[in-house]
């Protein structure tokens, strides 16, 4: 009976992530931002060849998702400055360059 008690639930209320009280989006943005964040700061001159490829491919993975995560809430949540705030939040997202003129 408990778990069609949770299923409920989790039928009646798919936008939003019980972990963080955020709106799956927004926390999907938020763990992708944290992640480019991550290994944006990870990057070093003195690491080997190896070592940056592996992070530059994170950061692409990472940053280039939370940017287009983000520039997708500000458009959906345009109203919502609370959003606007977590949106902006992340230097390393909004810095980011993948060549692109988004």
């Amino acid at each position: 009976m408990k778990l069609i008690q949770v299923l409920v639930i989790f039928i009646i209320f798919p936008s939003f992530s019980f972990g963080s009280g955020l709106r799956r989006d927004i926390a999907d943005f938020k763990k992708n931002a944290e992640m480019c964040e991550h290994f944006a700061g990870e990057w070093d001159s003195d690491l080997s060849e190896g070592q940056k490829k592996e992070i530059e491919r994170q950061v692409d993975k990472y940053c280039k998702k939370a940017k287009m995560q983000r520039k997708n809430l500000l458009v959906k949540y345009r109203n919502d400055e609370k959003v606007k705030v977590i949106a902006d939040s992340y230097d390393s997202v909004t810095t980011y360059d993948d060549g692109s003129e988004n």
